[in-house]
């Protein structure tokens, strides 16, 4: 193990220790917060605000037709700015369309969030989910380039602008509004630091320039991504929303709003850091694919040294967590802090099997991604069904969701194994 560690922190794999840890920042930033924010706005409020970022979640991932997951590939620089154009572009439009598609919006969300916050919504929802996309695709050509810093520091200002914007607007008493506005307000400082510390002298100017003529060939050759990957991640995101969702419509924005309270403290910090490992990760195995055509060594490497940072760490939040939760949140937010002890079940296997995911579509192999993105989908639909017609409790829900996560990861995990391998029959 520790020959492992000394050959993974070497000078070419260092960014996953460096993105980890201003990933990490981050949320401790977030958590930080939180415990001010709660002072400011209800579980109603949070409720509201966990709704607007499912939402925005959803249409994130089809945003740009999953070209931006394909800019780390090429392997000439011009290919892969234009891959930023056509992803970015691509989203814009979208944004564009669901403005027009506003008024329907409001019918769809009017009876969830009510008549006064419904338009603030659906005005705010398209400019978030282009923004999501844009800090996401920006993102990618960063660690494309090997930047970490940037992604590192980014991170930390994205964390500390929403969460500094949406205190400032609590003292003014604008609800769930307050939330949305500085979610907004945090990723445009955000995306203004990247592209100016981000990209280097005449990266922009590329993208910029790139005209319909250069987009085409590049769409045509990852036709792939819109056509296989798009559909997949966006069942897999559906299905990871699906909770939010059911809680919304079966038991009320206010259990919303201890579910997002709970995944703020658990799921988000450990889908986050295990994302930042996972796109660093996707990077190495890219090129050992390329040079060697398999990476099965480092995928067994990473699965091993994973499990091992996080055993003692997770079961010590298992055991910790209702009292440290009853401590900082209060007696307001009590059914948070059981909610939160069973998402750690789920977080665990989360953060040890998200970052090995990433080889089924470096070997090509999007077409299982879509199936298996589907059958979570099916899967997470049958247990909203099963809790809207048979009336079950709120705890019983979230055990059969833990359970469905967990298992939905370890074949995911058995899959990519078998990809690391070299190419799918």
């Amino acid at each position: 193990m520790n020959r492992f560690f000394s050959s993974f922190l070497s000078p070419a794999r260092r960014g996953m220790l460096f993105l980890s840890s201003g990933t990490t920042l981050a949320q401790l930033i977030m958590i930080g917060s939180v415990l001010v924010l709660v002072q400011f706005y209800s579980p109603e409020h949070f409720g509201i605000f966990a709704l607007f970022g499912a939402v925005s979640a959803v249409g994130a991932t089809i945003a740009g037709a999953r070209y931006e997951m394909a800019v780390v590939i090429p392997e000439t620089e011009s290919e892969a700015l234009n891959l930023v154009k056509l992803a970015v572009g691509i989203s814009l439009g979208l944004a564009a369309v669901l403005l027009v598609l506003m008024p329907l919006g409001i019918l769809v969300v009017g009876d969830v969030i009510g008549d006064g916050m419904t338009w603030l919504f659906c005005v705010l929802t398209p400019l978030n989910i282009w923004l999501m996309h844009a800090i996401l695709t920006l993102n990618q050509w960063v660690n494309r380039c090997r930047r970490y810093p940037v992604l590192a520091k980014a991170a930390v200002l994205q964390a500390l602008a929403i969460n500094t914007v949406s205190l400032l607007l609590g003292g003014w008493a604008l609800g769930a509004a307050g939330l949305m506005i500085g979610a907004i307000a945090g990723r445009v400082i955000t995306l203004g630091f990247i592209l100016r510390l981000g990209l280097a002298p005449g990266e922009l100017g590329a993208i910029l320039g790139a005209g319909i003529s250069d987009l085409r060939p590049i769409a045509r050759r990852f036709a792939n991504h819109p056509r296989h990957l798009m559909p997949s991640t966006l069942v897999g995101t559906l299905s990871m929303q699906v909770p939010v969702l059911m809680l919304s419509n079966c038991f009320g924005a206010a259990v919303t709003g201890y579910y997002s309270m709970a995944s703020r403290f658990i799921t988000l910090p450990t889908i986050m850091i295990s994302s930042a490992i996972g796109e660093v990760y996707r990077e190495r195995i890219s090129v050992r694919f390329r040079e060697y055509g398999q990476f099965r060594s480092l995928f067994v490497r990473m699965l091993a040294a994973l499990v091992t940072i996080a055993v003692v760490p997770f079961a010590a939040m298992y055991w910790l967590a209702p009292d440290l939760f009853a401590t900082m949140l209060g007696p307001e937010w009590s059914d948070a802090t059981d909610y939160a002890q069973i998402m750690i079940v789920a977080a665990f296997f989360q953060f040890v099997l998200t970052p090995l995911d990433k080889g089924a579509v470096i070997v090509g192999a999007t077409r299982f991604v879509f199936f298996w993105q589907l059958s979570r989908l099916v899967l997470s639909l049958g247990i909203f069904a099963t809790v809207y017609f048979a009336e079950l409790s709120v705890f019983t829900t979230l055990w059969l969701i833990v359970g469905a996560s967990t298992f939905a990861y370890l074949i995911n995990c058995i899959a990519n194994y078998h990809f690391s391998g070299g190419r799918p029959a």
